[in-house]
């Protein structure tokens, strides 16, 4: 069985300078990537900027997601189903809205029940699409104390709910003393393998006792011309590819998450480093 090559749609506007959360220009960009036949689907940002119900949960350095929250168009789960039905690409993954984490890690019940709402609704939007994987960050990377008990009850409780969907537990930063996300996530059934945060712990061969656990591989890294650059870390994407697809032998996805979306970056740049990757390790 081939990896599949999929693209996270979130960093995608980036490249027409549009705004991440501008839906009817991720739904353009994406048919237009699409049509160059070089990767087999998408994963879904499902993005905090479209809830009715209340603002994004944390910020951004690099640009205020209150503001852009109150400037975005709101969307509800079928609202967004409909669309990229009628866009007719293949959808692999939903990556959840990212304030799941920091909801479920609340001492709040209010944001506890939030929290829960916006994982099932990250998972009715994949069965909506018939993806099979959803991607959750499930922990506050601020937190200095987690309750993983009731993380993994959370998450095993949706899954009872979606039982053909496959649910994985990202591999994010911690703040718990003592701890790294290999130690936090290790006891999950299924996780995606996000290689930046691999590259922040240098803590990537430790997955190798897990790696039948691994659903989803995030590739990182800054497009630079036409390669994938994964800077300030102990291993570069080609070294993490060789391991992973010959040594772990990982049929999986492979889902592009661009660092720094893809300003500056033009199209013939973003297919050469796609193509780069499919002519090295997957044909």
């Amino acid at each position: 069985m081939k990896n599949k090559l999929s693209f996270s749609t979130s960093p995608l506007t980036r490249i027409i300078n549009s705004n991440y959360f501008d839906l009817d220009k991720t739904l353009e960009v994406m048919l237009k990537l699409w049509n160059f036949s070089i990767i087999q689907g998408f994963e879904f940002q499902y993005l905090a900027e479209w809830n009715r119900r209340h603002p994004p949960e944390d910020d951004d350095p690099r640009y205020s997601r209150l503001s852009n929250w109150k400037d975005s168009l709101k969307y509800d789960v079928k609202e967004i189903g409909n669309k990229l039905n009628n866009l007719s690409v293949p959808i692999l993954s939903i990556h959840g809205n990212r304030d799941i984490g920091l909801l479920l890690c609340s001492e709040s019940r209010e944001n506890l029940k939030n929290g829960r709402v916006l994982l099932k609704e990250s998972a009715s939007l994949a069965e909506l699409l018939k993806a099979k994987l959803c991607v959750f960050h499930i922990w506050d990377t601020k937190s200095k104390t987690l309750n993983l008990s009731l993380l993994k009850e959370t998450i095993y409780k949706i899954s009872a709910e979606f039982p053909h969907l496959i649910l994985s537990v990202e591999n994010i930063p911690t703040s718990m003393p003592n701890f790294t996300p290999f130690e936090l996530i290790k006891d999950f059934k299924w996780i995606t393998l996000d290689l930046r945060w691999c590259a922040l712990y240098d803590e990537l061969k430790k997955f190798s006792k897990i790696k039948k656990k691994i659903a989803n591989v995030h590739i990182r890294g800054e497009l630079e011309d036409d390669q994938w650059k994964l800077k300030n870390s102990p291993f570069t994407v080609e070294e993490a590819l060789e391991l992973i697809l010959k040594q772990w032998r990982y049929k999986g996805i492979l889902t592009f998450e661009p660092e720094g979306g893809l300003s500056g970056a033009n199209w013939e740049n973003l297919l050469n480093a796609i193509n780069a990757i499919n002519e090295k390790y997957l044909k």
